[in-house]
């Protein structure tokens, strides 16, 4: 079985930066079971609370650092 896990953030404007503020709000894990089929799942820890919140969510690759900085939430057993 193979897996892939993805953090799922969502990026808020800063007044002092052209560089967006990232939050991270949960992990997508992309998995193949024994028999070869794909599957997607999405856990949700929070959602944004921001007037600027529209709805939309951006997924990104995990580094080595977000693995070791993640809360007990995000671990998954397959």
């Amino acid at each position: 079985m193979s897996k892939k896990i993805m953090n799922i953030c969502f990026g808020r404007e800063r007044q002092d930066s052209d560089k967006k503020s990232w939050s991270n709000h949960g992990i997508v894990l992309f998995s193949t079971d024994d028999e070869g089929n794909e599957r997607i799942s999405i856990k949700l820890n929070s959602l944004p609370i921001d007037k600027d919140f529209d709805g939309w969510l951006s997924v990104f690759e995990q580094t080595d650092r977000d693995v070791k900085s993640s809360d007990e939430s995000n671990k998954v057993e397959f």
